[in-house]
């Protein structure tokens, strides 16, 4: 997951890149996944850290 983080925080992957990338088979388990570990949404995290 933390590997997911720094790929958001490139801004070079979009939310679904990012997932599939890092071994999830949809958008949104990668989803809910990143939000059980970190609180926020990937959307809002990169918002938030932009």
């Amino acid at each position: 997951m933390e590997v997911a983080r720094k790929l958001l925080e490139s801004y070079d992957y979009n939310v679904n890149e990012v997932g599939l990338r890092v071994g999830y088979s949809t958008g949104s388990h990668f989803i809910a996944a990143f939000k059980k570990k970190f609180g926020t949404t990937p959307k809002k995290y990169i918002t938030a850290s932009s």
